[in-house]
């Protein structure tokens, strides 16, 4: 009789230890379950405009894309001096069904810094005037290459990169929609449904002027204080132009020296290139690392390595250009920028 108590006492025993673990297991999967529930909520209570607006007043850094973090200020330090108007738009840029941020820069004929929100980071992308004339409420924009060539364009993004989908354009009188040829007719008529009958975007006014912060930073270059002293950091502009009367040459060209950086920015062409300069004596050498590829139609073809080297002599507030391994042509003197 002992025997069969025994084990239906450990079969009890067995059952409530089963119970048990089946418990602690379905409390475990409960506690999974509202965790990830958590999670979902949060991101879906995530205001991208706020974040947008942040970004904008000097709170949140962004990714550029150079691949660095960076404030507004920062992007706006090459803007010193120069009356800068800022104004902003919200809305739903690339048709993913959440808001981008675009910039729009009154400096030289115009500039537009693109902010989106992907997977908890903001990332910028940088065109100029020429490249979004005029900007639908789709998202469509008009690019210009010149007064022969200029196309409707949209853009979609991943993470740190822009890509830009030519919808129609015209290349002095070679019509194409969706990269097919077309007749001057079938492109007019594309033009109107995918431009003209659409309403742009209206954008606010975030500040008339604004004040960018100082860039004249001391220099974390290694040079002494007498070699530091012929140098003063600062934006330079283009003053000559190594082919004067050309279009395009020199036009609101600049370099900016930050703290050791180097940013070369030509508005017409959209071109840009960064890197770290050095001073001796009243020699300044630039080495350009990043630069971007530019097509006349489709703008910014993005940022590849490249490695470039320009030596100026330094004169007061000119700098006159030596040498450069960007262009054979170019001889010493051909170019000068001047302080702003």
């Amino acid at each position: 009789m002992k025997k069969y108590m025994n084990i239906t006492i450990i079969l009890f025993m067995v059952a409530a230890l089963l119970s048990g673990c089946g418990e602690s297991k379905d409390n475990n999967s409960n506690k999974d379950n509202n965790n990830i529930n958590q999670v979902v909520e949060e991101s879906k209570n995530v205001n991208v405009d706020d974040i947008y607006m942040s970004v904008l007043k000097d709170e949140t850094k962004y990714i550029s894309e150079e691949n660095k973090e960076i404030l507004f200020s920062e992007y706006m330090s090459r803007y010193e001096g120069i009356d800068s108007k800022v104004e902003y738009t919200l809305f739903d840029f690339d048709r993913d069904n959440e808001n981008e941020m675009i910039i729009r820069i009154s400096s030289f004929d115009g500039f537009y810094l693109i902010l989106n929100y992907e997977d908890g980071t903001v990332y910028g992308f940088e065109d100029v005037f020429r490249g979004m004339t005029t900007i639908k409420e789709d998202g469509t924009h008009i690019a210009t290459g010149g007064a022969e060539a200029y196309g409707i364009i949209r853009s979609t993004f991943e993470k740190n990169k822009k890509i830009d989908e030519v919808v129609a354009e015209d290349d002095m009188g070679t019509y194409k929609v969706n990269g097919k040829a077309v007749s001057e007719e079938e492109f007019r008529e594309t033009w109107e449904k995918e431009c003209t009958s659409k309403k742009d975007v209206e954008f606010n006014v975030y500040v008339e002027k604004y004040e960018a912060k100082s860039s004249s930073k001391p220099s974390t270059t290694t040079e002494t204080k007498e070699q530091k002293s012929s140098f003063t950091e600062g934006t330079y502009k283009m003053t000559k132009p190594s082919l004067v009367g050309t279009e395009a040459e020199g036009y609101d060209t600049t370099i900016t020296f930050s703290n050791g950086n180097a940013n070369y920015l030509e508005s017409y062409w959209e071109a840009k290139k960064s890197g770290t300069y050095t001073v001796s004596g009243d020699t300044l050498t630039i080495n350009y690392t990043l630069g971007n590829e530019v097509n006349s139609i489709e703008g910014d073809l993005g940022t590849k390595t490249i490695n470039e080297t320009e030596i100026y002599k330094i004169n007061g507030t000119k700098l006159t250009i030596e040498s450069t391994t960007a262009d054979s042509y170019t001889k010493a003197g051909d170019i000068v920028f001047e302080l702003k």
